[in-house]
């Protein structure tokens, strides 16, 4: 309490093309490696997830980390990395978030 300082609020330097890119298990971390129709399973602890919840999951990651970014279909699909079309990210983007703009300026908020 006598601390004017926190240690703690200090965040570590990091750039986006730094960071390993990917769908991670919200289990154990591990990548997701196979797509089972529109579920993900995890290769390691073998839990599956809709892919529907795994984007909205790292879309909130993206936001989180990377604040000033907007968040873009094709932004979305480069920080998953994973083979899923980008008609079913755009999809699950549409439906869970606000879009402004048209063509190609449309992001999400």
């Amino acid at each position: 309490m006598h601390q004017t300082k926190n240690r703690f609020q200090k965040l570590p330097d990091y750039r986006y093309e730094q960071l390993r890119k990917g769908m991670f298990c919200g289990e154990c971390g591990c990548l997701f490696s196979i797509i089972d129709h529109l579920d993900l399973v995890c290769r390691n602890c073998g839990k599956h997830e809709k892919s529907e919840s795994a984007i909205l999951r790292h879309t909130e990651e993206f936001k989180l980390l990377f604040p000033e970014r907007k968040i873009t279909t094709s932004g979305i699909h480069e920080w998953c990395n994973i083979d899923l079309a980008k008609r079913t990210i755009s999809r699950t983007l549409k439906k869970n978030y606000r879009l402004v703009g048209s063509t190609s300026n449309t992001y999400f908020i």
